[in-house]
């Protein structure tokens, strides 16, 4: 990132977005790092957007016995970094919490993080069984309709679009 912003001077052609994962982000110490670097001059990238995808489950731990903190975003606190946390079974939401971060970076220049709070329906990777390690949770889950069911129930029962629309964008 820093050698992108060098070869640009500086310019604001160049974001930096971080994806990570609610167990990787505290657990696996490089994001605590990069934040302690952040305001040295020769790692100062002027600010970061990070987005953690929380699905409240570290591959088969419960949050309670993989950190000693409530929330995986935690770690973010002792560096001043704004925390947006969001559901995201919440569509636009997500949409705003996402535009208020650019617009954050955009004028500060300083970090900023989203930790997004959700589910994978299928499990940590999306290809294992999730109710052998998390049968409660996963219970619950697969009694819940689907993201995309749920958010064209939505925009239909608003008008936005019709029962036809939807059918169009599924096939």
């Amino acid at each position: 990132m820093r050698a992108k912003l060098d070869d640009l001077d500086f310019s604001k052609k160049v974001m930096n977005i971080q994806c990570h994962g609610d167990a990787a982000f505290p657990g696996q110490g490089a994001s605590y790092e990069a934040l302690t670097l952040s305001k040295l001059p020769k790692f100062n990238c002027d600010g970061s957007m990070h987005i953690i995808t929380n699905n409240q489950v570290g591959f088969t731990t419960n949050p309670d016995d993989d950190r000693s903190f409530k929330n995986s975003a935690d770690i973010v606190k002792p560096f001043d970094v704004p925390i947006l946390r969001v559901n995201t079974s919440d569509v636009q939401a997500v949409i705003q919490c996402c535009k208020l971060m650019i617009r954050y970076w955009i004028k500060y220049k300083k970090d900023i993080l989203i930790d997004m709070v959700g589910f994978r329906f299928y499990g940590h990777n999306e290809v294992d069984e999730p109710s052998f390690t998390q049968p409660l949770m996963y219970k619950k889950i697969r009694s819940m309709p689907t993201q995309p069911t749920s958010y064209a129930q939505k925009l239909i029962s608003e008008g936005i679009v019709t029962e036809a629309d939807v059918q169009a964008v599924r096939d």
